[in-house]
């Protein structure tokens, strides 16, 4: 009720104080279910669908950010771009360090059907993989739940409506998210508990299809 008002009259003096006030409200949105009895008594829930509502919080941030970029002139592609070459010295760090890498873009080129559809599924696992080796590799850069709420900011909204669809590719990518999750579990109290019970959904819904290549997640998470 306070910020709408601001929201309506976004400009130079108010939009810094409402970014803060969208991303304070995206990690509300990830802490609350967890205080729900589905979670506290062990009846059933939906890890997916809650994940998905902190995601569309998070997103407001970025619909903030678009209307700062719009009275500042900025002009920003909505849509995902072409994928990094796999000779790209970025894209062949990531293949070598993390060998699922390779195997999650082999299996998205076979299951999009669509370009579009593949491109930005692309581009959201590779952003995963980049924020997991930037948070492995410089710990201290970013010791609060920055990175792991930049990824929905930044994916694109063709692929996040095939998370509402539940279809199985972008799924089994949100599984690996639950890694990049789980990197801040010591700092950030949500992601001690969010990482197991969205990769055990996940791994529910996705059952002999795609179940397979959770692995390398499952060992992270789970273990």
């Amino acid at each position: 009720t306070l910020v709408r008002p601001h929201l309506i009259d976004l400009n130079k003096h108010n939009v810094n104080a409402v970014v803060k006030f969208s991303a304070i409200t995206s990690v509300i949105a990830l802490a609350q279910p967890l205080y729900q009895d589905p979670y506290r008594i062990g009846r059933a829930s939906d890890p997916i669908s809650d994940m998905l509502n902190s995601f569309h919080m998070a997103r407001g941030i970025r619909t903030v950010l678009e209307r700062q970029w719009q009275m500042e002139g900025i002009h920003r592609d909505p849509d995902a771009g072409p994928d990094l070459d796999d000779e790209d010295p970025w894209q062949q760090d990531l293949m070598i360090k993390y060998s699922p890498y390779p195997v999650l873009r082999n299996l998205i080129r076979s299951r999009c059907t669509y370009e579009a559809d593949r491109l930005v599924c692309l581009d959201a696992t590779r952003k995963i993989f980049s924020f997991i080796t930037l948070l492995e590799d410089h710990p201290n850069l970013h010791p609060d739940a920055r990175l792991i709420q930049i990824w929905p900011i930044e994916i694109k909204k063709r692929f996040l409506n095939m998370l509402i669809a539940r279809r199985p590719i972008a799924l089994l990518i949100l599984g690996y998210y639950s890694v990049l999750m789980k990197l801040r579990s010591d700092t950030m109290w949500p992601f001690d508990s969010w990482p197991a019970k969205l990769l055990q959904k996940i791994e529910e819904v996705l059952g002999d299809d795609l179940g397979e290549y959770l692995e390398w997640p499952r060992t992270r998470v789970l273990s």
